[in-house]
């Protein structure tokens, strides 16, 4: 007589979303929104799609699912009180760090922005309108306070942020399209500082001593 397989344990309602979301992520970085079907998604995922039906109504709704996830994780990361981190070369070298350090920890969502705006899919816009913009603002609202204690030059705080970001996007771009060759052996940390002292150099108050 033999012995019976064990039976498999069922996956919570909880722990089948997840599971749900990863497999999306993988195959939306993969083929972008037109070219995944909720039957490559279910396969994927290990599920019928009646079930991934039940938790996702849509192919929209898990790709919108997956940025509230991505913007609940960037909100944490960069609500800070950012004058508190140091001075400002400082606070630079520390945001364009952490802004470096998460899209490389995490190229599928690089790579499904990426799908999503050549695609012309919403979800590039509410990134970009979202998350992208509160990340904007704040870092305009400390450059601004900047100006105000003379620490950095009157300009275009809004300018200025956008230009500091394009910047620090342009390596995620380059590294994300065609490998880290580019960069030279450069690590991600020596990157952020080069690029952060690069932009202090030009927004940076006049120093009364003549210093450099």
């Amino acid at each position: 007589m033999t012995a019976s397989a064990p039976p498999r344990s069922r996956l919570s309602a909880e722990e089948r979303r997840r599971k749900i979301l990863e497999a999306a992520i993988r195959l939306f970085s993969q083929k972008g929104f037109q070219g995944t079907t909720v039957r490559d998604l279910a396969r994927q995922a290990g599920v019928s799609e009646a079930m991934l039906y039940q938790h996702f109504p849509s192919k929209e709704a898990l790709y919108h699912a997956i940025l509230e996830g991505k913007v609940e994780e960037m909100r944490s990361a960069w609500d800070l009180d950012w004058g508190a981190l140091g001075d400002v070369p400082t606070v630079l070298r520390r945001v364009v760090r952490s802004f470096l350090q998460r899209h490389a920890s995490d190229p599928a969502f690089v790579r499904i922005v990426l799908f999503s705006a050549l695609e012309g899919h919403e979800l590039a816009r509410d990134f970009v309108r979202g998350p992208r913009a509160r990340f904007l603002e704040l870092l305009s609202s400390y450059l601004r306070k900047g100006m105000n204690d003379g620490t950095v030059r009157d300009l275009d705080g809004d300018l200025a942020a956008r230009l500091l970001i394009g910047m620090a996007h342009y390596v995620v771009l380059l590294r994300e399209v065609f490998g880290e060759g580019f960069t030279k052996g450069l690590d991600l940390e020596d990157l952020s500082d080069a690029i952060a002292d690069v932009f202090w150099r030009g927004i940076r108050g006049e120093d009364p001593e003549g210093r450099e």
